[in-house]
């Protein structure tokens, strides 16, 4: 079972790789920004590239490749939603959450896909342009839900209430310090660009509101917080590939730029093997001999 998994693991990985470079086509133009973007993916030492070759068993590859599944195909539902487009939604909805619950965050966010949040629009305006058809795909996983439930003796000591408890003292400094450990000190230029990446945010609200329920999630999720955050990675690489288009000027520099590659391979531990998380110890090495 555990080569199953991890043949299945390696398998979707790689898909999301590709999907990744076909999802941002709809806002990065320039093919090596893309192709840039996809690389940073692939070497962070927590993704479905890397991190799977430690721990072929987590079901975070699978999810990931069903979530950007899901956006590629809200895409072309933003004009106009055909009744065939929600019915393969609500599928892939469902299949999507018998992997993680968590696939709901995908058509929950997609309410806000016509921007219906403007300015100086009562409220009750924004409830009347919300695509309230999405509801199909959210009941179908709702039932999802409780049918797996009903099915299967969970542990629940280990459910998210009690990991929200756990971890409402989570220190807001290391979780900051969570996002940067999970996607790099490219993560500096979305504070340069911040201005573009609001606007940005503002045109695609469905995007704005899946960012925003993972913020949420990852800081009350559990101790895998790196791993949380980088749900996000569809919004969050193609907003970095957007902002580098927008300053692509400033890595003009060599030393900048070697220093900007460095820094990042460093982040993702692209020199380095990354831990097995099944040892319960990892020595250390000392001047004394070696330690625990």
């Amino acid at each position: 079972p555990a080569r199953g998994f991890f043949v299945i693991n390696v398998v979707c990985g790689l898909a999301v790789a590709a999907l990744l470079s076909l999802w941002l086509r709809h806002g990065v133009e320039r093919l090596s920004v893309r192709l840039a973007a996809v690389t940073l993916f692939a070497g962070a030492w927590h993704g479905p590239i890397r991190y799977v070759h430690f721990n072929g068993g987590y079901v975070d590859p699978p999810f990931m490749l069903c979530v950007l599944l899901a956006l590629v195909m809200l895409q072309g539902m933003r004009q106009q939603a055909r009744p065939w487009q929600v019915a393969a939604l609500t599928a892939l909805t469902i299949a999507g959450t018998f992997i993680r619950e968590t696939m709901l965050l995908v058509p929950a966010s997609a309410l806000f896909m016509g921007n219906p949040i403007r300015r100086a629009t009562p409220p009750v305006e924004w409830l009347r342009r919300m695509r309230w058809f999405l509801l199909i795909p959210i009941t179908a996983g709702i039932v999802v839900i409780a049918f797996t439930h009903s099915v299967v003796i969970a542990d629940t000591t280990r459910s998210f209430l009690a990991a929200a408890r756990q971890w409402i003292r989570k220190p807001p400094p290391a979780y900051a310090l969570a996002w940067f450990t999970a996607y790099g000190p490219v993560l500096a230029l979305l504070a340069f660009d911040w201005r573009q990446v609001v606007a940005d945010l503002r045109e695609r609200q469905h995007l704005l509101s899946f960012l925003g329920l993972c913020t949420v999630l990852a800081f009350f999720g559990g101790s895998d917080t790196e791993r949380f955050v980088f749900w996000a990675m569809p919004v969050v690489y193609l907003l970095i590939g957007r902002s580098f288009e927008r300053n692509i000027g400033l890595l003009k520099s060599a030393a900048l730029g070697v220093s900007f590659v460095v820094a990042q391979a460093v982040s993702a531990r692209i020199f380095w093997s990354i831990t097995d998380p099944r040892l319960e110890t990892v020595p250390l090495a000392t001047g004394a001999g070696v330690i625990d």
